[in-house]
């Protein structure tokens, strides 16, 4: 644990620490942090070139998408849980019981399926930062630094990119000339993948 009382994890280099992502309105604990840290680019030492982070933008933004409104659709069904104010286990007499364990039922069910989803883009090396907003962070090398190109929900292309060391929410824009510097690094190195 971190001093904030997060989970920090160190992908080695230089001590980088990578926090989970952030999971907007959802409680701590609804989705379990470890899920959507398994697989680790780093580890996997697996690297995207501008034009390989590119070609998969259309499959990772149909996965996104559905990882965001799924984020959307628990939080809410959370919240509503929260208000009816009931225990978490339901009385046997409590009239509206069945109601009450299978939305607590399908709450689980989506985080289970956010999980896959989380997992399948981990697969390729491919990092969720932030469920809620759509973050993605695609490992990359710019010349002989590692970096991390980024990408959001609802951006038409890749439009952003950050040392590997920094903050997340740092997202330094593509001007035309950093994105032909990019390619021209990435074709001199013979790509990254």
């Amino acid at each position: 644990m971190d001093s904030s009382g997060g989970h920090a994890y160190d992908f080695g280099e230089g001590g980088r620490q990578l926090r989970p992502p952030r999971c907007g309105r959802l409680p701590p604990g609804l989705i379990p942090v470890e899920w959507t840290m398994s697989t680790s680019p780093v580890e996997q030492n697996r690297r995207f070139s501008l034009d390989e982070a590119t070609a998969l933008l259309p499959w990772v933004r149909v996965i996104v998408r559905d990882i965001v409104e799924l984020s959307e659709l628990l939080a809410l069904r959370h919240e509503v849980l929260e208000r009816l104010g009931r225990p978490a286990v339901p009385a046997d007499g409590d009239p509206y019981r069945e109601e009450l364990e299978a939305s607590r039922a399908a709450l689980a069910a989506d985080a289970e399926t956010i999980r896959g989803f989380v997992s399948e883009l981990g697969k390729l090396g491919i990092v969720v930062v932030d469920l809620t907003t759509g973050s993605v962070d695609f490992p990359a090398v710019r010349g002989d630094r590692q970096v991390w190109i980024n990408w959001r929900h609802g951006e038409p292309e890749l439009s952003s990119w950050r040392e590997l060391h920094e903050d997340p929410k740092i997202r330094r824009p593509w001007s035309s000339e950093s994105r032909s510097r990019f390619r021209e690094l990435d074709s001199m190195a013979g790509g990254n993948g």
